[in-house]
């Protein structure tokens, strides 16, 4: 697991707006592979950016596939020469992606560690350990059903499980949690109320 650290909010949409750009070259070139890992970037980006506060000025997207850093690297790399020449005092440079702006690193904590999060809750506050929480969270689910987001956990007795939101519902295969949320869905169970069958 690494993380894409963001020091401002239109870094992040300058950043993945050149992602999507990647990704119709790459599928233009009928290079699917990467255009298939370049869409799950954009699409796990977006998601994270609606989620981030608004008044949040800087902010992480964590990212489970360590084979994804490559690509990532690679928009970085593009963002950085699309600014070549620019400086921020430009009138575009909101569209842009500056050096500091954007950073890849290893993820900076253990989460399923209850000590780690501690450590980290008196390191750097409760609202910014909320956002990192969030963002880890986000990072963490591997489907949507219905509505349902279907999201690994990890739990200290039953080990990993994937847990259906808005429901009280977990189970050991990411097939039975798929079609758990499949049967809200038929039942009309509204994902909003956290209702569970």
């Amino acid at each position: 697991m690494f993380t894409i650290a963001f020091a401002q909010r239109n870094a992040a949409t300058a950043y993945f707006s050149m992602a999507e750009g990647m990704e119709e070259v790459q599928r233009d070139n009928q290079n699917t592979k990467d255009a298939d890992r370049l869409d799950f970037l954009t699409t796990l980006g977006w998601q994270a950016v609606a989620k981030i506060p608004k008044d949040a000025t800087s902010f992480e997207v964590f990212v489970r596939d360590d084979d994804l850093k490559e690509i990532v690297e690679r928009v970085l790399e593009n963002c950085r020469d699309n600014a070549s020449g620019m400086t921020r005092d430009d009138p575009e440079a909101e569209y842009y992606v500056f050096e500091g702006d954007v950073t890849i690193g290893p993820a900076d904590i253990d989460w399923t560690d209850p000590a780690a999060r501690l450590r980290l809750i008196e390191r750097i506050g409760v609202d910014a350990y909320n956002a990192k929480a969030a963002a880890y969270q986000q990072a963490m689910i591997v489907a949507t059903i219905g509505g349902y987001d279907i999201r690994l956990i990890h739990t200290a007795r039953f080990g990993e499980l994937f847990e259906v939101t808005r429901t009280s519902q977990a189970f050991s295969t990411l097939e039975q949690a798929i079609a758990y949320a499949h049967e809200l869905g038929k039942l009309g169970k509204d994902p909003e109320q956290g209702e569970t069958v």
